[in-house]
């Protein structure tokens, strides 16, 4: 009896100790497999920590949360990412593209920025007129640049005191305008060109500086001429650094032809200048028959070349009788035109 007590209490010791280990099983299986039970494995990534500058830490950051499987409680679990890090960047600067290098725009030259309004060329013959001496004696001058037509190019002495207001009168009118400048004549000193004239006794360096010199402060202008200087423009080796400083200063060179013996024609293609060629004094004699003669003249010479060129003098009866010339000019087959119109370059 003894011994059956004793074995049953061994039993009931074994099944209490057999039910704590079982429990303890159930238990611990729930707790580690609660996300396996619902068929869905629960993952998350943990990225280390970054650290700043001073080296403390920022900690994992949670960026999103998305639904990977269900809990016990039903609720989405969160993935856990780092922070988005900038993209690298190099110290390097980045090359930007190379502009194709384009030429900087040039300014026009003053035969071509000054240059006044041309007729078209219909092959009719031109005729350019230059009314030289504006600026000596202020009635005359002002009564040229009022009555005569645009067409008509106005040469301006350049040591006239007014000489500016003279080239932004004549210009207001439609006039092309040339500067002229004193040039020793063969008779010099009994006839005087003008103060600080261009001589051949002179070195090269003194007749350019009284060039810039009767230049300064000047502008509005196409060309230059000679005022008188039939003995300087005859003397090429003081004549070419003046005609060379003419065409670096892209104006163009009327050459009046006071003496037989002009060397422009030669030197002009040697400094690439662009030149007018003077073919007749209309009024050297100043009168009605003697004018028209001449103007006669200018027309023939237009009708064989194809142009013509006349200097004049503002005389009454010279603006008088341009006047009625040029008003039937086209009615006999011509044009007038400025005098860039018929300068060019010439043929070496």
């Amino acid at each position: 009896m003894h011994n059956r007590a004793l074995t049953l209490a061994w039993v009931c010791v074994l099944l209490l100790f057999g039910g704590v280990i079982l429990w303890a099983e159930l238990s611990y299986d729930g707790l580690s497999g609660g996300a396996a039970d619902s068929g869905t494995a629960a993952t998350g990534t943990v990225i280390e920590p970054d650290t700043d500058a001073t080296g403390s830490d920022r900690g994992a950051a949670i960026v999103g949360a998305e639904a990977t499987g269900t809990g016990p409680a039903g609720q989405a679990e969160a993935v856990i990412q780092a922070p988005a890090k900038p993209p690298a960047t190099s110290t390097a600067r980045t090359a930007q593209p190379t502009p194709t290098p384009t030429p900087a725009t040039r300014p026009a030259p003053p035969r071509v920025a000054f240059a006044a309004a041309k007729p078209v060329d219909d092959g009719r013959p031109r005729i350019a007129i230059v009314m030289g001496q504006i600026g000596i004696g202020n009635a005359r001058s002002r009564h040229a640049i009022e009555r005569l037509p645009p067409q008509i190019t106005f040469a301006i002495v350049a040591y006239s005191d007014s000489a500016a207001a003279w080239i932004r009168d004549a210009r207001a009118n439609g006039h092309e305008t040339l500067l002229a400048i004193p040039m020793e004549p063969i008779d010099y000193p009994r006839h005087d060109p003008g103060p600080k004239p261009r001589l051949i006794d002179l070195d090269d360096l003194e007749n350019l500086s009284r060039l810039e010199k009767a230049l300064s402060g000047l502008s509005g202008y196409v060309g230059l001429l000679s005022h008188m200087g039939s003995r300087f423009l005859a003397n090429p080796d003081r004549l070419r650094p003046i005609l060379a400083a003419t065409a670096d200063k892209g104006l163009i060179f009327l050459d009046s032809r006071s003496g037989p013996d002009s060397a422009v024609s030669a030197l002009a293609p040697t400094v690439d200048l662009h030149v007018a060629l003077n073919d007749r004094f209309i009024d050297d004699v100043p009168s009605r028959d003697a004018i028209d003669k001449r103007l006669g003249e200018l027309e023939a010479i237009a009708e064989r070349r194809g142009f013509a060129v006349g200097l004049a003098t503002p005389y009454p009866v010279s603006i008088e009788r341009l006047r009625a010339w040029a008003a039937s000019l086209d009615e006999r087959g011509f044009v007038l035109t400025p005098l860039t119109g018929v300068a060019r370059r010439l043929d070496p």
